[in-house]
């Protein structure tokens, strides 16, 4: 069985882009996420440490977002990457 959960409206300030001024000045950028994911063993056993933390996810995703500079294209990529490996 496959849940779905929801990060949508995440604000965050990074230095994307191909363009020169991207990367000193910056932008605002929004990001919606959807996690595509197993939470039967949260629901059998009803305890949290067997769920997904979104405090978690965000976290992994804004430091990812920030810590690299990612072409318009590819923020999607790096994005699943960093969070898919990231440890629970």
């Amino acid at each position: 069985m496959t849940d779905r959960i929801f990060i949508t409206g995440l604000s965050l300030h990074a230095y994307h882009g191909v363009m020169p001024y991207e990367g000193k000045v910056g932008q605002t950028f929004t990001i919606d996420m959807v996690l595509d994911i197993d939470l039967s063993a949260a629901a059998r056993s009803d305890k949290v440490a067997d769920t997904v933390s979104y405090d978690k996810v965000v976290e992994c995703a804004s430091k990812a977002f920030g810590a690299q500079k990612f072409a318009a294209k590819s923020f999607k990529d790096g994005l699943s990457a960093a969070v898919l490996s990231s440890p629970s």
